[in-house]
């Protein structure tokens, strides 16, 4: 029997907002919900885990606590097979077998970014959501390690992936990268999943609701908010 784990963060020195999580439709995986807030009711079906945020990045410690389940799943739920990762702002619509059956061979489903912008672009239009100096960081790691401007920018608020040797470690890698350089995740994985490459699916539509959204894991609504973002 094929296992999948959905997983969910929000992590906020406030409350949760009052679009809460969903209820679940689909009994075909197990649901996880990581937060801060101890005192959150969740909808039946769903496990709650709390993270408790700690980093020397004071301004993003939140942002940077929410990254733990979305990048090391394998980690902290290893007996899954698969791993559906959404912000807090999306839902699960689709069956998540049909889903994960939609990879075939790939080692992970990600949708593009609807910019098509190359990574140093992408860096820059985050430059004043980060620190100058992670940004200045970041450009020279990333020439450093040769990773071409050409890689494929991929939206990451949503993706689905397995659990197996050669994600693990790109996950692992991108999780590193992305405590030691930006918090901006879309500009650390480009870096992982060059060093340590993956097989990619695209999914088809898009993460976010401006650019068409998708059938998938659609988001919500009109609310940009981040897992896990800072204060």
């Amino acid at each position: 029997m094929t296992r999948i784990a959905v997983l969910t963060a929000y992590v906020s020195d406030g409350t949760v907002p009052e679009d809460h999580l969903y209820e679940i439709e689909h009994d075909t995986a197990d649901y996880y919900f990581f937060t801060n807030n101890a005192d959150i009711k969740v909808p039946a079906g769903w496990n709650k885990r709390l993270l408790h945020p700690c980093s020397a990045d004071k301004v993003f410690e939140n942002r940077r606590a929410g990254k733990i389940p979305k990048q090391l799943a394998h980690l902290l739920l290893p007996d899954y097979d698969y791993y559906i990762w959404h912000d807090y702002f999306h839902f699960v619509k689709e069956d998540p077998v049909k889903i994960v059956e939609m990879l075939g061979d790939a080692d992970a489903g990600l949708f593009k970014h609807p910019k098509g912008r190359s990574w140093r672009e992408e860096m820059m239009a985050a430059a004043a959501r980060e620190h100058r100096q992670k940004v200045d960081f970041t450009l020279h790691t990333l020439e450093h390690f040769r990773i071409p401007l050409s890689s494929q920018l991929w939206e990451l608020s949503c993706f689905v992936r397995k659990n197996n040797k050669k994600t693990n470690r790109c996950f692992n890698l991108w999780n590193e990268l992305t405590t030691m350089l930006t918090s901006r995740d879309q500009v650390t994985f480009i870096a992982a999943a060059h060093l340590e490459p993956i097989k990619i699916f695209t999914l088809p539509g898009t993460a976010l609701s401006y650019g068409g959204n998708n059938n998938l894991v659609p988001h919500k609504g009109p609310c940009f908010h981040s897992t896990g973002r800072g204060r």
